[in-house]
């Protein structure tokens, strides 16, 4: 999939940097602890520069599946660290808690909030997770329909631009008959 699309993960959800106060979570302190875990994992090894085929993407998007569909059986910080030793290649878990630690996953989060800002107003009237699908947001129901349509137009179009391209030459051939 990620060889036909371009997919941005920008955790941000509805925080918000509050002067004097830092980062606050719609659903709490744990939810702020997530999201800046998944930015560093997102900043270190999804935005880091390689080809966006680089197959560590799906790793990253395991890690963060992970972390979501375990945040209540232990706390965050224990189930992100299992879910990178589990999804993410060797020592990852080091250079997300590294960053984490620094503060740098509360800056990420504080830019990903001005970026979803930016693309989305008012998202308080918005689910999230909030899908944009060529800068319309979306509903996550029909982001399968709207993927698959575009690959099939895109399928078609080579192979129509195939066609007409081997119809071209071929109406170039005197017919003979026999």
């Amino acid at each position: 999939m990620y060889s036909i699309l371009d997919v941005q993960l920008i955790p941000a959800g509805r925080a918000e940097m509050v002067p004097g106060n830092g980062l606050t979570c719609y659903n709490g302190y744990d939810q702020c602890i997530a999201m800046e875990l998944q930015a560093c994992a997102i900043d270190y090894f999804w935005n880091d520069g390689n080809d966006y085929v680089d197959p560590i993407k799906q790793e990253v998007f395991d890690f963060i599946w992970c972390t979501f569909k375990n945040k209540h059986m232990r706390n965050v910080m224990d189930a992100a660290e299992t879910c990178a030793n589990d999804h993410i290649e060797l020592d990852a878990w080091v250079t997300i808690h590294g960053c984490f630690i620094e503060g740098m996953g509360q800056i990420l989060v504080a830019d990903n909030i001005e970026t979803t800002q930016s693309m989305v107003h008012d998202m308080a009237h918005h689910d999230v997770p909030t899908v944009l699908v060529n800068g319309n947001v979306t509903d996550l129901a029909s982001i399968r329909a709207i993927i698959c349509s575009f690959y099939v137009s895109f399928a078609f179009y080579k192979t129509k631009t195939f066609y007409n391209y081997l119809f071209s030459r071929i109406s170039t051939i005197s017919p003979i008959f026999a």
